[in-house]
């Protein structure tokens, strides 16, 4: 039984992939070439100054990021409103997971992914996008299941 299809290659598809990646080297070529005649004066010092200052911005901007991703922590807009709004739950809708009376608290992981499907079933575009996912993945809520019930008998 063949798993993987042939795939056909045309000499369309290869001039289009030749062009874009002779795009991509054009570009880069010419950005190293202006970036080259900018510091080309500089000395030892400015180099070594310029880097850091490198570091420090973009450092800076993947601390905050994994500071906002572990805390959770949401920044708000111009009007001090959050700019993720969280998926909300109409009262009277079947939810997917009940908790129940569990000796041991629900992870926050889980707890979040089952109230992001709960709240997606709500309006009848998101019900009809749940229903093709769990069509195409039948098994997906039993394993999600299965590795909750695992990761709380080992903790």
């Amino acid at each position: 039984m063949k798993r993987f299809k042939k795939q056909s290659s045309s000499k369309a598809n290869e001039a289009v992939t030749t062009w874009i990646a002779q795009a991509i080297v054009n570009v880069q070529f010419k950005w190293s070439n202006w970036m080259y005649k900018k510091t080309s004066r500089w000395n030892k010092k400015e180099q070594s100054l310029f880097l850091y200052l490198i570091l420090l911005v973009f450092g800076g901007i993947s601390g905050l990021i994994m500071y906002r991703t572990i805390t959770g922590k949401t920044s708000k807009d111009s009007a001090g409103q959050h700019s993720f709004a969280g998926p909300m739950t109409r009262p009277g809708v079947k939810k997917i997971h009940d908790p129940g009376n569990q000796s041991q608290p629900d992870t926050t992981a889980f707890s979040r992914f089952y109230h992001y499907i709960d709240s997606v079933g709500t309006t009848p575009a998101g019900k009809k996008q749940l229903d093709s996912f769990f069509r195409a993945r039948p098994h997906f809520i039993d394993s999600v299941k299965e590795a909750e019930r695992i990761i709380r008998r080992n903790f």
